[in-house]
């Protein structure tokens, strides 16, 4: 598995964009826990999960690193 930018990494990535985000953890029925961010940016919306915080903050801001440069 790849090494992920920790949380506040990813998050200061996005924030540094102006983006807004957050983030929520679930816990499913067999025990697994997974991870959701949702951020936005004026009315441009990503949403982004995983099975690691690390993983679910990267890709939320991969996404949004991506739409920036569209």
């Amino acid at each position: 598995m790849p090494q992920r930018p920790t949380v506040n990494n990813s998050l200061h990535r996005l924030r540094r964009a102006g983006w807004t985000a957050s983030d929520v953890a679930y816990l499913s029925p067999t025990g697994t826990v997974v991870y959701f961010v949702s951020a936005h940016k004026n009315r441009v919306w990503v949403n982004a999960g995983g099975l690691t915080q690390e993983e679910a903050w990267d890709e939320a801001a991969q996404e949004a690193e991506a739409l920036d440069w569209a």
